[in-house]
């Protein structure tokens, strides 16, 4: 058996030569700045503020890796500086708060795993308060989400078949809960587990709301004896993840009279989106409940919003996707507090950020506004084009009077991205703050993500559309295709050349794809 390297795993993508001639161009390290070296001994003037316009990889290595999965970053980072000064609020309470549970965060908590899915679902039922009301709410798992991608860097494993309760459990449960068929097969028998009778008991004197595929059922018992089981239409949605579902949650806690929602999550995302539709729900406390043990904290979200205006709360939320949420990257080395304190010093880019998601649409003026606020981000308010700033940069790294120096491990990825690829980023938040904007409606009216928002469908998968148009300028292409020294994993057939520098260190590519964790679970 072959292992595949690191390397193997980097992206690959076919170019052709003004001849021509189809050149597979492979994510790795320098190599564009290895060629336009090479154009320079052969004569060829070829501009490096032009080279600075394009990609130069197949995957951009200042927003994705170089196996191209989405850039990451530590998410929790602005939640923990934006609350760092709020006392935890006092528990509310049983009788007067709805709780919401992230069921799938939950999923990801459970330990010891008794012996079968019977017992499975009875520890998780456990897991939730014995005396309050409460919503256990499930993601829904559609073909070609946005999501797909995030899941797919987790890893899959196979599919398992729960027959039913008396499955036995499976022998890695968290590879179990990697494959989507796997958790909805296990949300399903979840619902009907807990609407059985033998739950009767433990419903007596409370509410229990189980989202299953969608769908909303109530679990109530009046004698202890017997579980009612009914629909609840108005929480049905389309919304596919409890992120986008919580301000539902709201809003039927609010006409249910009850004083608190308490929303238990482990992901910033959730607080953002709170933080947005806050203002909007009046005469209810809403409680983000987040972490474990010593690091618990319940944070009031109402109190919190006091004194701010609306577009305060949709700055920061739009803010969280442009720096990095599950369905967008991260600028690499920028990370999340950066851009908060950009906002600060520079609220003029408040307005430009709430702009976003407002339509399926991306203007030119807002593009070209979003290019200065990445400038900014960098540290170059004064600059307001991204290919300006790579050039300068450049420059700064690595250049002498307009030459590179390539014995000099430039990293890729400490430049911002070109326009083409700033533009491709901008239709994937776009896309997801859209989603976001519309969390308060339960069927809502989105279009199809493959479609100008990023995204594009290779090989049956769904995978981010990095930039369009040419990843090198044609000269280097050409120079591409000239024959070099043979590899073993060139393709045999002549009219394809691998192209690849026997003498560029793999400690280049590796210092490009660097990537920190994400300490949020979904």
């Amino acid at each position: 058996m072959n292992l595949r390297t690191l390397g193997d795993m980097n992206k690959k993508m076919k170019v052709t030569t003004a001849n021509n001639k189809v050149v597979q161009y492979k994510q790795q390290g320098n190599i564009a700045f290895q060629l336009f070296v090479k154009s320079q001994s052969q004569g060829l003037q070829l501009d490096m503020k032009k080279l600075m316009t394009y990609p130069l990889t197949p995957v951009p290595y200042s927003i994705g890796t170089a196996d191209g999965f989405l850039a990451k970053t530590e998410k929790s980072k602005s939640f923990q500086y934006l609350t760092k000064e709020c006392e935890d609020a006092p528990v509310p309470s049983a009788e007067s708060t709805l709780v919401v549970y992230d069921g799938n965060a939950y999923f990801y908590y459970l330990n010891e795993i008794p012996a079968n899915f019977s017992l499975i679902c009875n520890k998780i039922f456990g897991m939730m308060s014995t005396t309050t009301d409460a919503v256990f709410s499930t993601d829904m798992y559609t073909p070609n989400s946005v999501k797909s991608m995030e899941r797919e860097r987790r890893g899959c494993s196979e599919k398992l078949i729960v027959k039913g309760a008396s499955t036995k459990k499976p022998p890695d449960w968290k590879q179990f809960l990697t494959n989507d068929d796997n958790k909805t097969q296990f949300i399903n028998l979840l619902c009907k587990t807990w609407s059985n009778h033998s739950y009767a008991n433990k419903l007596l004197g409370r509410k229990v709301i189980i989202i299953c595929e969608g769908a909303a059922y109530q679990l109530t018992s009046e004698d202890g004896q017997s579980t009612a089981k009914m629909e609840i239409e108005t929480l049905c949605s389309s919304q596919e993840e409890t992120d986008s579902r919580v301000v539902l949650y709201c809003m039927y806690g609010k006409d249910k009279g009850y004083e608190y929602i308490r929303i238990k999550s482990p992901d910033s995302d959730v607080f953002f989106i709170l933080l947005h539709y806050a203002l909007t729900l009046p005469n209810v406390v809403i409680l983000f409940d987040t972490g474990t043990g010593n690091k618990q904290r319940l944070i009031n979200i109402t109190e919190l919003a006091e004194g701010y205006t609306q577009n305060h709360f949709t700055a920061l939320m739009c803010l969280h996707a442009y720096t990095r949420c599950d369905t967008t990257s991260a600028f690499k080395g920028i990370g999340k507090i950066k851009p908060l304190k950009t906002l600060q010093k520079t609220p003029k880019f408040a307005a430009v950020l709430c702009r976003l998601g407002e339509t399926w649409d991306i203007t030119e003026d807002l593009l070209d506004e979003l290019e200065e606020f990445t400038c900014a981000i960098y540290g170059r308010a004064r600059v307001h084009k991204v290919n300006e700033l790579r050039y300068i940069r450049i420059q700064e790294l690595c250049a002498k009077e307009d030459q590179p120096h390539p014995s000099k491990n430039v990293d890729l990825g400490s430049l911002p991205p070109c326009i083409r690829s700033l533009e491709q980023h901008v239709r994937r938040v776009n896309y997801q703050v859209g989603i976001w904007k519309r969390a308060h409606i339960a069927e809502p009216d989105i279009p199809d993500v493959k479609v100008d928002h990023g995204w594009e469908v290779k090989d049956g998968k769904l995978e981010p559309l990095w930039y369009t148009g040419d990843v090198l300028p044609q000269e280097l292409i050409d120079i591409a295709g000239e024959p070099l020294q043979s590899h073993d994993d060139v393709d045999s057939d002549d009219s394809e050349t691998l192209y690849q520098l026997t003498d560029v260190l793999d400690q280049f590519s590796v210092q490009s794809s660097g990537e920190s964790t994400d300490s949020d679970l979904d």
